[in-house]
């Protein structure tokens, strides 16, 4: 997301064309999101494949859910594209990464029946990074607690009743990555969760299943690493450098947190460097 200072006219104009034409859709890459301001209002805008500005409506919904600032609006607006494959959802804990990216999978089966459902892969590594195998029961006992961190964020989108159907007509999966192996994926919504956790091998092993018909969500946040091997600026973050610009993949960073004040509070704590004093 970027904020840029443009006339009253210009924006005006993307008000009534909703798709103008500018040097800002030259100077940004592709599905940048824009914040336009003017001495007499603002507007949100994505730059096309084509280089022009695209307006951003703020009533887009995806399953119920709005945009509550700018970057979950231009968000919402690139989940919602269908002309784009991948989708890179950074940011912390609590900016809502799980919810737009659930929300808009079950937009797009459900409602647009688009795709015929919605897989979630998440890595095997808890908080302090002890693997699945090295962990007592069955392994969907294992995979329980990771599977149950998806159904917490629809349970806070859907009612019961409604998540009971979705899962009774197994229209979501939750699996663990080692699962992507030998497999394409066609007519889904794929859903990649802690992303940051996947070194880049492993995130191109994900990106090439994905088959006719499907579309990946990333959504990762550098901060929260449980796999030690990878660096701040490894995997998930080289990808999107690599394929930043490409109209088939987009980026945003959510930085605004939707969580209370102390769950913010300890989200600052954890991505700042601890400086020991005598």
């Amino acid at each position: 997301m970027v904020e840029e200072s443009v006339g009253s006219t210009i924006i005006d104009l993307l008000y009534e064309e909703e798709k103008i034409s500018h040097e800002l859709g030259k100077t940004h890459p592709c599905h940048t999101g824009i914040v336009l301001h003017s001495e007499k209002g603002s507007a949100l805008a994505r730059v096309t494949p084509d280089k022009r500005l695209q307006l951003v409506k703020g009533d887009r919904s995806a399953f119920g859910l709005h945009g509550r600032s700018a970057e979950q609006r231009v968000a919402l607006d690139i989940l919602l594209d269908q002309e784009i494959g991948i989708v890179s959802l950074g940011g912390r804990a609590g900016t809502g990464k799980s919810a737009l990216a659930l929300s808009a999978g079950l937009e797009a089966v459900l409602e647009k029946r688009l795709h015929k459902k919605v897989v979630i892969f998440r890595p095997l590594y808890a908080v302090g990074g002890q693997e699945l195998g090295y962990l007592p029961g069955t392994e969907n006992e294992k995979m329980s607690p990771w599977a149950q961190a998806v159904f917490d964020t629809l349970g806070a989108l859907v009612s019961q009743q409604v998540l009971d159907e979705i899962i009774e007509r197994g229209l979501i999966e939750v699996l663990p990555l080692t699962h992507i192996r030998g497999r394409s994926l066609h007519d889904s919504f794929v859903i990649v969760d802690e992303a940051q956790s996947l070194e880049r091998g492993v995130l191109l092993t994900v990106l090439s299943r994905i088959g006719q018909g499907s579309r990946v969500v990333l959504t990762h946040d550098i901060a929260q690493r449980d796999n030690l091997r990878v660096g701040r600026h490894d995997g998930v973050v080289a990808v999107v450098e690599s394929l930043k610009g490409h109209p088939l993949f987009a980026h945003i960073t959510l930085t605004r947190s939707e969580r209370s004040q102390i769950a913010a509070l300890v989200t600052e704590l954890l991505e700042e460097p601890i400086n020991f004093t005598n």
